[in-house]
């Protein structure tokens, strides 16, 4: 049977695309597949900074649990700037990207948060259900009221989270978003876990269902 020149470059443009398919289809499987989530449980919402400490020598040895605790803060902030502050300054890095040299009377241990950073973490006040929303058991349908009890965060990985052996990035679970929301944490000298990027956790969320206004 003849095949004409044009018939076959056809044919074989074809082939090559479904090849390219193929092999695109074998990439990203692999990579769905190896993903993992991992649920971080706190057992309340902490109140001082004594207390959020406390959890940090529980949970800062590992990334997942440094994500959650960094939750918590951003949380509490979005409750009271005064007792949070000293929560985020823990929890973020100490590289001068995030902090900074506090002013007299201002800030904790002698640092306070950059402006960037105060811009980022302010968000959550005039919309405080970003920062719940990342509590499981909430949604847009119930205001996003915190569940009573412990406190569960679900964190994941993807294969490429691991940026070093110091250096990750994971990805935090919102109930009122479609996808996890990624944050990177790098390890310091001491073995804790401090988040070092995390300016999609204060992107919005769907909005809270209005409450009922009706009190006939």
């Amino acid at each position: 049977m003849h095949i004409s020149a044009s018939n076959y470059f056809y044919r074989l443009a074809g082939s090559r695309l479904l090849v390219a398919w193929l092999l695109l289809i074998c990439c990203i499987l692999p990579a769905i597949a190896q993903s993992t989530a991992i649920e971080v449980q706190l057992p309340s919402m902490p109140q001082t900074v004594d207390q959020f400490l406390a959890l940090r020598a529980e949970q800062g040895s590992k990334p997942e649990g440094a994500a959650a605790l960094f939750c918590v803060a951003l949380l509490r902030y979005s409750e009271d700037q005064a007792a949070a502050l000293p929560m985020l300054v823990s929890i973020l890095v100490n590289d001068g990207s995030l902090l900074q040299a506090a002013a007299a009377g201002k800030g904790y241990r002698g640092f306070d948060l950059t402006r960037n950073t105060y811009f980022l973490v302010d968000r959550v006040l005039d919309a405080p259900w970003i920062a719940r929303s990342y509590v499981r058991g909430t949604s847009p349908d119930a205001a996003y009221a915190l569940p009573a009890g412990s406190l569960r965060f679900t964190v994941s990985t993807n294969p490429y989270s691991n940026i070093s052996a110091d250096d990750v990035k994971l990805f935090v679970a919102s109930s009122g978003a479609d996808s996890p929301r990624p944050l990177r944490l790098k390890r310091n000298s001491a073995g804790l876990w401090k988040v070092a990027e995390f300016s999609s956790l204060v992107v919005g969320v769907r909005t809270p269902a209005a409450a009922d206004g009706d009190d006939l």
